[in-house]
């Protein structure tokens, strides 16, 4: 369970600095496997915190010519 923990902080951490870097798709599908893991772990906390953060990049998802 520690291991699926780091697996989803690891997760996290790429989809922010994916999206300050302009790759939106991409730190979406981070942000859904950190959404997967917390699930799973039962971290309310972490889901809030997933959901706050797509809902950041949602707009951008429109102007983005990343794939």
């Amino acid at each position: 369970m520690a291991d699926r923990a780091v697996e989803g902080r690891a997760s996290s951490n790429l989809a922010v600095n994916l999206h300050a870097l302009g790759h939106y798709q991409k730190a979406v599908e981070y942000h859904q496997l950190y959404h997967d893991i917390v699930k799973e772990l039962g971290d309310g906390s972490g889901e809030g915190h997933t959901y706050g953060n797509l809902d950041c990049i949602s707009p951008l998802l429109a102007f983005s010519k990343t794939p």
